[in-house]
């Protein structure tokens, strides 16, 4: 309906700073709610938010962000140091294996690089030739991978303990913040936005306590974890290519059914995850109303139906999660099963 006020005006008629929403054909502000209601809708209530929006409210945290990238940095190089060490760990119980098939009577060559190689064993003849003297060196080959290993132990846990640290900090400072602001906006609202069947006290709840845990989860440890996975691809296969860039590539032949087993089962996990949120999200509204309102509850003796109304909520987020878990076993069981079937 349109207000007497705006008949004959046309969109745009009046100054932008003067506006109001009878200028527009709009009748009062329940007009504008019920418009604005219909658009949520139609677009949903979600709409993407930059990551580094939200970062940006954690600028006065800047250290912990920087110590916490530092720290994911280093630690993604310590899988790929660990796969070389173990490598050459290996290699040295092979350093002292007889050889005498193809070599003069009598002749015993100690390690096969000995028997392939002619300047190795020009320059260690004593090496190849003397047992005793193989077997010290590679005691003392051994030893200094072991050392190898526990700096690797040592770098490992410390980065790991910074970057859990320096990541779930900020973490926790955003949660709060971001509640914070949430419950600040909520009680700036219109008293015709908590009449919507989506804005009750435990719905709203709910919603403040599961979104901002999921910005946690997003900007947290989270965060550091993606980075580490990122810097452990890239000298992996900077390893790989210095090495053996054939083979490497053989390898990463395999890599796109690796991403969609590791694709199906992400969306396995995560999907659904609306539907979820709803069915809580009702649950909460109503165990919140009838707590509030647990003497009108008890009055009219309507107990069971409460919780069976609370419990039919509950049973179809059990029965959505058995569903993703199915989902998930079989991405994960694919996934497993592809990178056996690539060696």
């Amino acid at each position: 309906p349109r207000s007497p006020a705006s008949t004959g005006k046309r969109s745009g008629a009046c100054p932008s700073s003067t506006c109001t929403p009878a200028d527009h054909g709009l009748a009062d502000k329940l007009h504008v709610q019920e418009l604005t209601s219909a658009l949520r809708k139609l677009r949903g209530n979600r709409y993407p938010v930059a990551l580094m929006r939200v970062l940006g409210y954690n600028k006065d945290q800047w250290y912990f962000l920087a110590l916490g990238v530092f720290a994911a940095t280093v630690h993604g190089g310590v899988m790929p140091s660990f796969a070389f060490i173990f490598s050459a760990m290996l290699s040295i119980f092979f350093r002292c294996g007889e050889f005498s098939e193809g070599l003069p009577a009598g002749v015993v060559y100690y390690g096969l690089d000995c028997v392939l190689n002619p300047d190795y064993l020009a320059e260690n003849t004593d090496r190849c030739t003397d047992k005793a003297v193989c077997l010290k060196d590679m005691q003392s080959e051994a030893n200094l991978v072991a050392g190898i290993f526990a700096i690797i132990a040592v770098s490992a846990g410390l980065v790991n303990f910074f970057q859990i640290t320096s990541f779930s900090l900020p973490g926790s400072k955003l949660t709060l913040k971001l509640r914070s602001l949430c419950f600040a906006s909520m009680l700036r609202q219109p008293i015709g936005f908590f009449d919507r069947k989506d804005s009750t006290p435990g719905a709203l709840a709910t919603t403040l306590e599961d979104d901002a845990s999921k910005v946690q989860g997003a900007t947290g440890a989270s965060l550091g974890l993606a980075i580490q996975s990122t810097m452990s691809g890239v000298i992996g296969l900077s390893i790989a290519f210095t090495f053996s860039w054939k083979f490497t590539f053989v390898v990463l032949a395999m890599v796109p059914l690796l991403m969609v087993a590791a694709n199906l089962q992400m969306k396995a996990q995560m999907g659904g995850a609306d539907e979820t949120k709803k069915e809580f999200v009702k649950a909460g509204s109503i165990a919140s109303e009838a707590i509030g309102s647990s003497r009108t509850v008890a009055s009219f003796c309507m107990e069971e139906k409460m919780v069976g109304l609370f419990r039919g909520h509950v049973d179809e987020v059990k029965r959505a999660a058995m569903r993703r878990a199915n989902y998930a076993g079989f991405g994960f069981g694919f996934g497993q099963g592809q990178m056996f079937l690539m060696y």
